[in-house]
């Protein structure tokens, strides 16, 4: 069994996950790639200590970039690739992060 801490990474903090969070109660977690839908939702009971409603999983798979070298030289970098979960919550329950 894995520790908490090695499952969530960090909370995604943008537009479109403070527009979750206030109208549809969800929130967006960054996880380790190798994280269960069951593993998640301990982790997120055991570190806040609420019951998820229900877990989304999305993995986004590492974008490739362009590195340049020198003026003549290009070579192709790939980004890592990252799994976000989407974590729903009951009305009235509340994860406090910030």
């Amino acid at each position: 069994m894995e520790k908490n801490g090695s499952i969530l990474k960090q909370y995604r903090l943008t537009e479109k996950s403070s527009t979750l969070s206030t109208e549809m109660n969800q929130y967006i977690f960054e996880v380790a790639t190798d994280a269960t839908k069951a593993q998640i939702s301990r982790s997120i009971f055991g570190e806040f200590g609420v019951k998820p409603l229900r877990v989304n999983v999305l993995r986004q798979q590492g974008k490739l970039k362009r590195s340049r070298i020198s003026k003549k030289e290009t070579t192709l970098v790939r980004k890592p690739e990252m799994k976000k979960a989407f974590v729903s919550l009951r009305k009235g329950d509340k994860i406090e992060i910030l």
